[in-house]
């Protein structure tokens, strides 16, 4: 599917088709803005856009259909290039936060209701939700933006809708449309972290009144995903670093403070990420000592058993060697004279237990 959002001077805002596209781009109107999004293009549409309308690089091109082409379920690492009249970035959202299958879900496009598989999108989970990331890649001329993914990105489409609640946004060029996205992306991350934070209040509770190796798969498992969400931040901190220091002639000065306000919050995710990670490793300590505890208190009784059973069994085996000429095989008082030293000497060691704070 493909959307074409344009502004002028005369009509801040209005949706455009696809056969327009090649006679605004040709237009000599200076206050013209372009906005392209190719929401899981067919490749027919990839190469009417990117080859034959804007003529990106191939090198570009070709990163873009990386999460389609790559057999290893993973997408593109985040990035900016310059190649002179445009930018071209790519950036890792994180997408489809509340479950559904990454196998599932087919595109309907227009022309002739084609369905499309979609490439694998790389999972990252913990108990209580499932967070997938995706591909999203962006180009970044003087007068358009042109983004591309395969799947629906809520961030694109919030976005859309800034933009047609306020017009004007538009206008201000395709490098202030690309911050609403970034802005969008990043606080996707502090959601997803306030997830994991009431996550781990869960797992503290499990762990110190109800553990079993059910949590410890738990714990495992969240702290292998936090280090993952954690390096998917320290990816994008890299890219977002450059766009916000004034590195690029296409990024207006005006707009790098935006920039800079995205590149701050994502610090602070990627922080976030890192202290809880932090967080779940002393839970997994946490967990380990109360099962060793657990396990010491367990051998406690198990030793203090065998110590009182130990001279009972002695005593018993004795008395049980049946010699014809033991003292005691003919008396009468014989029987309860055994049982009378075995409970002498349990009470003895008891005591003597409780006196040394064994017990």
């Amino acid at each position: 599917m493909i959307r074409v959002v344009a502004s002028t001077a005369a009509q801040p805002m209005r949706h455009a088709t696809v056969e327009e596209v090649p006679g605004l781009l040709a237009s000599s109107d200076t206050s013209l803005v372009l906005w392209v999004d190719l929401e899981n293009p067919t490749e027919e549409e990839e190469r009417l856009i990117l080859e034959q309308t804007f003529r990106f690089h191939h090198l570009a091109v070709q990163d873009c259909r990386h999460q389609r082409e790559s057999q290893r379920d993973e997408d593109h690492l985040p990035k900016v290039e310059d190649y002179e009249h445009y930018l071209f970035c790519i950036i890792n959202p994180i997408i489809d936060q509340h479950g559904g299958s990454p196998h599932s879900t087919n595109a309907n496009h227009d022309d002739g209701n084609q369905q499309q598989s979609q490439p694998p999108r790389r999972r990252i989970s913990s108990s209580g939700h499932n967070i997938h990331t995706g591909q999203l890649n962006a180009f970044l001329g003087e007068r358009y933006i042109v983004t591309h993914h395969y799947y629906h990105s809520p961030s694109i489409q919030r976005a859309i809708a800034h933009c047609e609640r306020n017009p004007g946004s538009v206008k201000r060029g395709p490098d202030y449309l690309y911050h609403i996205i970034l802005h969008d992306i990043v606080d996707q991350y502090a959601i997803t972290l306030d997830e994991f934070d009431a996550e781990m209040d869960k797992l503290e509770t499990e762990v110190f009144h109800s553990s079993s190796r059910r949590t410890l798969a738990h714990i495992l498992a969240m702290k292998r995903r936090l280090f993952q969400l954690r390096r998917i931040t320290s990816y994008q901190r890299e890219m977002v670093s450059r766009l916000a220091r004034g590195e690029f002639d296409l990024i207006a000065d005006v707009e790098i403070a935006y920039y800079r306000n995205v590149y701050d919050h994502l610090v602070r995710a990627s922080e976030l990420a890192e202290s809880y990670r932090d967080v779940v490793t002393g839970l997994l300590d946490g967990y380990l000592s109360m099962n060793s505890n657990r396990m010491n208190e367990i051998m406690k009784v198990l030793t203090l058993f065998s110590t009182f059973f130990l001279p009972l069994t002695f005593i018993a085996g004795v008395y049980g060697m049946n010699f014809h000429v033991m003292p005691e095989l003919e008396w009468p008082y014989g029987y309860l004279f055994a049982w009378g030293v075995m409970a002498v000497t349990a009470v003895g060691m008891f005591i003597y237990f409780r006196r040394k704070r064994w017990l």
